[in-house]
């Protein structure tokens, strides 16, 4: 059997241009995303979703808003799995 060299498989230039964009990305990648601030807008009271509610529309409730459920493991209402899933353990 007969051994290949690496620089048969991939040439020393190629080698060494892909390490360079791999750089330079990851480079750009941080700097983008370091350069945007990170922050929420929940104390702001400049909504530019206002332009899309009518004036008949209500806030949900806290309550409303954390017990509200897509999962059916607990039943098939919205507000099953809160009221069904008090005793639940979730450790072994």
């Amino acid at each position: 059997m007969t051994k290949i060299s690496s620089s048969e498989i991939t040439p020393y230039s190629t080698y060494i241009n892909r390490r360079k964009f791999i750089k330079a990305t990851s480079a750009i990648s941080i700097a983008s995303a370091l350069s945007f601030p990170a922050n929420s807008m929940h104390e702001s009271n400049n909504s530019s979703y206002t332009k899309f509610l009518s004036d008949e529309d209500e806030l949900n409730t806290y309550e409303e808003i954390t017990t509200y459920n897509n999962f059916y493991e607990f039943g098939v209402g919205k507000s099953d799995p809160y009221k069904n899933s008090d005793k639940f353990n979730t450790k072994p």
